[in-house]
């Protein structure tokens, strides 16, 4: 009678797993990844298309705050820049730039305040000071640096 309890007490059904649940893949991070490691894996062979795409996202940005910070914005008065609309374009372009400017440099340098000098300096040149040599400069590093950070970005999944 015992062994008819103990049967009875028992679950007729046992649920099991056939397959464990997969951990869930984790994306390295551009900060594990050294900044020229970076541009030796965006810029294969293979990557043609993110390399594109890299571009449109990441040196568009820079190109268009300089064009419009040098041929849109009047530059009379502080009142008067603050007051056109083209202003905002360029702000926007800035803080685009910067953030991937910023972590680029931390990586590159592994000082804040050396990546804020950099990011500012550059960023400024490019879209504030008016001799042309200095602002192309400028704005050569940061289409290069934005290009290559888009590109791996989009190619970071494939390793």
């Amino acid at each position: 009678m015992a062994s008819i309890a103990r049967r009875n007490s028992e679950p007729r059904i046992k649920l099991a797993l056939v397959n464990k649940p997969k951990p869930i893949k984790k994306i390295k991070e551009a900060k594990e990844i050294p900044v020229v490691e970076q541009v030796e894996k965006s810029f294969r062979r293979n990557n043609l298309l993110a390399i594109w795409w890299g571009f449109l996202f990441g040196a568009c940005p820079p190109i268009a705050t300089f064009t419009v910070a040098h041929y849109a914005v009047k530059h009379e008065s502080l009142l008067q820049v603050a007051s056109q609309f083209s202003s905002y374009f360029v702000l926007g372009g800035l803080i685009y730039s910067s953030i991937t400017v910023y972590q680029w440099k931390l990586m590159a340098v592994q000082n804040r305040l050396k990546a804020l000098g950099f990011v500012l300096l550059t960023e400024g040149v490019m879209t504030f000071i008016d001799i042309q040599w200095l602002c192309y400069l400028a704005l050569f590093q940061l289409v290069t640096i934005n290009w290559v950070a888009n590109t791996y970005n989009l190619t970071v999944d494939k390793d």
